[in-house]
């Protein structure tokens, strides 16, 4: 079985060496517009409702405020 794969590889190891970038890329891309951005959410979200706690009489238009700010901070929001 091993010497199968060798033999293949060595046949193949352009189609290989493709599917190997283009499975990197994928991954990449998902973590870069999918995971990455949802872990700040949940981080900001976190660090909002621990400063709503501190400050129970806070201004919904501040809270948001603040949301933004942090999202900002992380690169998400303009």
């Amino acid at each position: 079985m091993n010497e199968q794969i060798k033999n293949w590889l060595k046949t193949n190891w352009f189609k290989a060496g493709l599917l190997i970038i283009l499975i990197i890329c994928i991954g990449g891309a998902f973590y870069w517009y999918e995971w990455r951005p949802n872990q700040i959410r949940k981080e900001c979200a976190d660090v909002l409702l621990q400063w709503i706690q501190k400050n129970p009489d806070v201004a919904p238009s501040k809270v948001s405020e603040f949301l933004n700010l942090c999202l900002m901070k992380h690169g998400l929001e303009q």
